[in-house]
């Protein structure tokens, strides 16, 4: 089984490198989400 079915299956999986790209989006707007102020809705509802 490749990394890839065992990530899509909801098994445990190791990086191999291939996400990184999009690890670092997601991480990015988690960080960004996670710091918005409550005034800031329309911040929110675009992520």
């Amino acid at each position: 089984m490749t990394m890839d079915e065992r990530m899509k299956k909801g098994y445990l999986w190791t990086d191999t490198g291939e996400y990184l790209d999009e690890q670092k989006r997601a991480k990015d707007l988690m960080y960004e989400f996670n710091h918005t102020r409550p005034s800031e809705e329309k911040k929110e509802m675009k992520s």
